[in-house]
């Protein structure tokens, strides 16, 4: 994507999804707050991307927190429709033939316009999807489908997309709350997390001094983003849990463009130093929300060495390497790993990114230590690069 971009790197001021839509709503409505937790829902048109940031300080937020589903989105909204409608048509039509590609799209059209009707109009109990002439009977006449859908029935189907969305939402609390608990007094009404699961040394807590643990109660604000935002019924689902701190953005679905465009603003006014007062001194930094690290197996010794590299907080674009691990075989398995603890009863909870052999038979160590320089580089995009060496060139 970059080369068709024209570029080689990603640009000063990259930011993904919910954080530029943040961007577009925090231009104008900064927190009086002096610390303060933000709930970005974004529900687009294929995805749902959740962001957890913490303002510290008027324009100084940090993105603490992400999760997300990169299959579920407003498509499969009109699809729990569009089943719905077919279910219906079979029952009464059970030996029509399937329809043409046409008009099998023209149903996905008429099934995408019925929900965004049932969104807009609140009072509306029931809806008749018509298609002309949608397929053939086997006798070779015209069957018209005509659907009769109500909005419970509609309301039912989506039960399922419902609590996918909710528990996105919950994972990504519970992710965030853990990695801000060092340092933090835990109150009453938040989740009873497990202190003793916590490298209480590493957290984003400690790291960003977080006055508040991350919990549902102690969100400030939660704002939903997207063209699918607009659902009620995604809308109530959030208002069950954060109450009136839940507010859909004016016209969801541009958030993202404009807070993009926002922030390249503020970026070239950086770079014209412009940056002297009001919404260009805003600053939105990306963070690891987990601790990236390795696990090194010699395969010769059957010598295992663990270790985080990069600590949950870890802003984006941040390079640090580790020279202490060594090898003593021409043979070793590297494992980049996900988690926050380090030792031996941690590995349980960590999540494999990638494992390597590595086969390296110019390494004659004759029984000496060969110390490996381990180097991991979070870009500003979040993707992660991992370069592995001997440091001293007489062990090439």
């Amino acid at each position: 994507m970059l080369r068709l971009a024209g570029l080689e790197t990603y640009p000063e001021g990259f930011a993904r999804e919910p954080t530029a839509a943040l961007a577009n709503w925090y231009e104008g409505e900064a927190s009086p707050e002096k610390y303060s937790w933000f709930l970005v829902f974004d529900l687009g048109g294929g995805t749902l991307d959740i962001s957890i940031v913490y303002q510290q300080g008027k324009y100084n937020l940090t993105v603490a927190g992400k999760k997300g589903d990169m299959f579920l989105g407003g498509e499969d909204f009109d699809d729990a429709m569009r089943k719905l409608v077919l279910d219906s048509f079979k029952r009464d039509h059970p030996s029509a033939l399937e329809p043409s590609a046409a008009k099998a799209a023209e149903l996905q059209r008429a099934c995408k316009v019925a929900k965004e009707t049932f969104q807009e109009d609140p009072d509306l109990q029931v809806q008749t999807i018509t298609v002309a002439s949608f397929c053939r009977s086997p006798t070779g006449e015209d069957v018209t489908l005509d659907v009769n859908v109500s909005r419970e029935a509609y309301d039912e189907a989506l039960s399922g997309l419902l609590e996918a969305c909710m528990r996105t939402v919950d994972e990504a609390i519970k992710i965030t709350g853990e990695a801000t608990m060092a340092g933090s007094d835990v109150r009453s009404e938040c989740p009873p997390f497990d202190r003793s699961k916590l490298d209480k040394g590493r957290q984003f807590g400690r790291k960003y001094k977080c006055k508040q643990v991350m919990c549902s109660s102690n969100v400030l604000q939660v704002l939903m983003v997207g063209g699918s935002s607009k659902m009620l019924l995604v809308q109530s689902s959030l208002r069950k849990v954060f109450g009136e701190k839940v507010e859909v953005l004016d016209r969801p679905e541009e958030a993202v463009a404009r807070g993009a465009a926002l922030m390249a603003s503020i970026s070239e006014a950086r770079q014209s130093g412009q940056n002297e007062h009001g919404v260009y001194a805003m600053s939105i930094a990306e963070s690891l929300p987990i601790g990236i690290g390795f696990r090194v197996h010699d395969v010769t010794t059957e010598r295992y060495r663990m270790e985080i590299v990069l600590p949950a907080g870890t802003p984006f674009g941040r390079t640090k390497s580790k020279d202490n691990c060594y090898v003593m075989g021409t043979s070793f398995v590297l494992t980049v790993l996900q988690g926050n603890r380090d030792d031996y009863d941690g590995l349980a909870e960590c999540i494999v990114v990638q494992q390597f052999r590595i086969e390296r038979p110019k390494w004659k160590s004759g029984g000496k230590k060969i110390f490996l320089h381990i180097e991991f580089h979070v870009m500003v995009d979040g993707s992660l690069r991992v370069r592995i060496e001997p440091p001293n060139k007489e062990d090439a």
